[in-house]
């Protein structure tokens, strides 16, 4: 029989650690995104 408690503690701890990966990607992709319409839009000013 499965502890909900324990269950319970072990999805919250996944919890945190997805959201705080998913915060370090999206920080990533929108770092990439930045420099990628920054080079865009010099390339479009030249």
């Amino acid at each position: 029989m499965m502890t909900p408690p324990s269950s319970m503690e072990e999805a919250t701890r996944y919890g945190g650690i997805i959201k705080r990966h998913a915060r370090w990607l999206a920080t990533k992709v929108i770092r990439k995104t930045d420099r990628g319409f920054s080079n865009s839009s010099r390339r479009a000013s030249k």
